[in-house]
């Protein structure tokens, strides 16, 4: 099991620039599904979360991803899901409130994470099984 610690930045809108630390979380599981995260001030702070598939996919699955993917998992969530599609691999940027508190902002990427897991479990498993 890979450990990684994420430091997430608030990004500067107009530049682009990274500039405050908001905090550093320690992730342990599925951390090869992270492209990337920072936060962005849009009437408060909200996290922008990149997550992908751990290694590539073929050309004949990167659709099928897409199409399959089910975001029902998160509807207990407040969090937008949005389909990145000019990415080598498929792609999705997750936005939600920035929590202040180390710990629930830990475990709320953690819970993202897990749950994105799944859902390309399943449907790798199916596109997989049904070739």
């Amino acid at each position: 099991m890979e450990t990684i610690k994420l430091s997430l930045y608030e990004k500067n809108k107009e530049t682009g620039i990274f500039e405050d630390l908001l905090g550093a979380y320690v992730l342990e599981d599925h951390v090869a599904l992270l492209d990337k995260a920072y936060a962005v001030d849009e009437n408060g702070l909200k996290v922008h979360l990149y997550l992908t598939v751990a290694g590539e996919v073929e050309d004949s699955e990167y659709e099928a991803i897409y199409e399959q993917y089910d975001g029902e998992g998160f509807n207990d969530m407040d969090v937008t899901i949005e389909e990145v599609e000019d990415s080598y691999n498929p792609t999705w940027l997750f936005i939600f409130d920035f929590i202040a508190d180390s710990d629930e902002m830990g475990e709320m990427i953690d819970h993202i994470l897990e749950i994105h897991n799944s859902e390309l479990e399943r449907i790798l498993k199916n596109i997989r099984t049904t070739k």
